[in-house]
């Protein structure tokens, strides 16, 4: 989890990075956003690397053509086991900032979210951003080497209550192209808050204020049939270009955990990013890891 910045006047405003945030924001014609995506992708990205190899190719397809793809598992069994092994024993954050152990979240919590220390001291989690098959293919769905501009291990638990923002039909405004990639910690149905992205909407334009989007709107806009239900058990690995319209359900009766991560052109300007100092920082790329590890 990496905390978001302040976008308006105050302790800590940066200027610069909110105009740049809020001209990207400000521009959610699909044409446009696409031209300057392949303009930033030519011009100030770093090179673009090798193709993604050929068992790569199906989900790329998938992805361009849908906007969301089930792609090999990450993680091994015994690895989940190790990294969820870890996480229970780590607190999370709560929305109001505060950490809790998992068993004493307070009731009617939503959401909750690791510290970006505990993921990246997280066994396996570092290494899966790291993946070179992931990195391919995220440098051939957006033009360049790209950035990890942001990961988190969120926990959404089974309480009452009004959706969290997330749990509504919306698009992400992280860069001007990104996708993202997505891993189940925990076994994951229909009860139990799968993650639900309406086809093609990646392909169209958005809108100017971020409001969520109605089934009424989706089904007449998409069709009926539009809204994809990822559902598999803990494991289950995908990668979706959330500009597309898109929702982390709420779960029913069990904690549900995702692992996901960012790949971007630029980094995402809402975020405040304060560089982890770990030991395990050099043996990954410093150019792709800058956002996150120092």
């Amino acid at each position: 989890m990496i905390k978001e910045a302040r976008l308006s006047p105050g302790p800590g405003f940066k200027p610069l990075h909110a105009a740049l945030y809020y001209g990207m924001r400000l521009v959610p014609n699909y044409t446009i956003r696409r031209c300057t995506a392949w303009t930033l992708a030519k011009t100030v990205c770093a090179f673009k690397a090798a193709s993604s190899p050929a068992e790569a190719a199906e989900p790329l397809a998938e992805l361009r053509r849908n906007g969301i793809a089930t792609i090999a598992p990450i993680f091994s069994q015994a690895q989940l086991e190790e990294i969820t092994g870890y996480l229970r024993d780590r607190p999370v954050a709560a929305p109001d900032g505060r950490e809790y152990r998992l068993g004493e979240i307070p009731s009617g919590t939503r959401l909750a979210s690791y510290p970006l220390g505990t993921i990246l001291e997280c066994p396996h989690l570092l290494e899966a951003l790291n993946r070179e098959d992931v990195l391919s293919m995220a440098t051939d769905y957006l033009g360049a080497r790209p950035l990890i501009s942001a990961t988190r291990v969120d926990c959404a638990f089974p309480t009452g209550g009004a959706p969290a923002d997330v749990q509504r039909f919306h698009r992400d405004y992280d860069d001007w192209r990104f996708f993202k990639l997505f891993v189940y910690l925990t076994d994951t149905d229909l009860e139990e808050g799968p993650h639900e992205f309406v086809r093609t909407s990646h392909r169209y334009s958005g809108r100017l204020r971020a409001n969520a989007f109605s089934a009424d709107y989706i089904a007449e806009r998409y069709g009926p049939d539009a809204v994809v239900r990822q559902c598999g058990p803990r494991g289950t690995s995908f990668v979706a270009d959330t500009w597309g319209i898109h929702r982390g359900s709420p779960p029913r009766n069990h904690v549900r955990m995702l692992f996901q991560a960012t790949y971007s052109l630029l980094q995402t300007y809402k975020f405040e990013y304060h560089p982890i100092r770990t030991q395990r920082a050099g043996r990954f790329d410093r150019r792709i890891n800058r956002l996150l590890m120092a």
